[in-house]
């Protein structure tokens, strides 16, 4: 798996799925974050819809988007 795979699972009622990163996922969503900031300061308005599998995604993005208020 070198960017996401799929982890069938099970809870108490039904069947899951869950989804890991390989290394290649981590590498593009830790820099999506960096391209986000990129657009934004060229003056384009953005709409950022995205399924952050941790919080260090979240932290990532309001670290990299802060200074542009």
């Amino acid at each position: 798996m070198a960017y996401l795979g799929f982890v069938p699972g099970r809870n108490g009622r039904s069947p899951t799925m869950g989804v890991e990163t390989g290394s290649k996922g981590d590498q593009l969503f830790g820099v999506m974050p960096d391209f986000a900031n990129l657009l934004a300061s060229g003056g384009n308005n953005l709409i950022i819809d995205e399924v952050l599998f941790d919080d260090i995604y979240l932290k990532s993005y309001i670290n990299a988007l802060y200074q542009l208020q």
